[in-house]
C-alpha cells in the first residue's frame, strides 16, 4: 500500500519542500529578535536550500525548556524534543565504547534546552502567527 502512494506523493514533493520553507521562514522572522531562542541561520540550513522538517528553538536562561514547551501544549502547539547534543547521555549509549573530546558543555546546552516547533507543510499562515504570538506572550511575561 505504502510503495502504491509512493509515487504520488514524490509528485508532490517540489511543493511540500516549498510549503516547509515557507513556514519556517515565517516562524524565524516572526521570533526574530527574541534573544536565545533561534539558532543562528546557517549557510545551507532551511533559509538557503533543503527542507527543514521543523523549526528548532533553544530557550533564554530565565525560563526553562519545560516551562515554555508546556505552555505550547496548553494552547495546542506541538513540539518535541530534540534528539541531539549530548548522545553520552542517552540511556542507549550507556556503557558503549566512545571517545570524548572536551567537556561537551555546548551538547549539554543543546540535550536540556532544545526542542523542535513543526513546520508541516499544511500549516497555514494563521497557525505559524498563532504559534509565534503564543512564544511572544510567553516570553513577554516573563521579562
Amino acid at each position: 500500500m505504502q510503495a502504491a502512494l509512493g509515487p504520488t506523493q514524490l509528485a508532490k514533493l517540489d511543493g511540500f519542500v516549498e510549503a516547509r520553507r515557507r513556514n519556517w521562514r515565517r516562524l524565524r522572522e516572526g521570533l526574530d529578535g527574541l534573544p536565545g531562542l533561534l539558532p543562528s541561520s546557517r549557510p545551507h540550513g532551511p533559509d538557503r536550500a533543503g527542507s527543514a522538517s521543523s523549526s528548532p528553538s533553544t530557550r533564554r536562561p530565565c525560563y526553562t525548556r519545560a516551562e515554555l514547551v508546556a505552555h505550547l501544549e496548553e494552547r495546542k502547539i506541538g513540539t518535541r524534543r530534540l534528539f541531539s547534543g549530548n548522545l553520552t547521555r542517552q540511556p542507549a549509549y550507556i556503557g558503549r565504547p566512545h571517545r570524548i573530546v572536551g567537556d561537551l558543555t555546548n551538547s549539554d546546552i543543546i540535550t536540556e534546552h532544545t526542542f523542535w516547533i513543526g513546520v508541516y507543510p499544511g500549516l497555514t499562515d494563521e497557525m505559524l502567527d498563532y504559534v509565534v504570538a503564543t512564544i511572544k506572550e510567553f516570553v513577554a511575561e516573563r521579562g
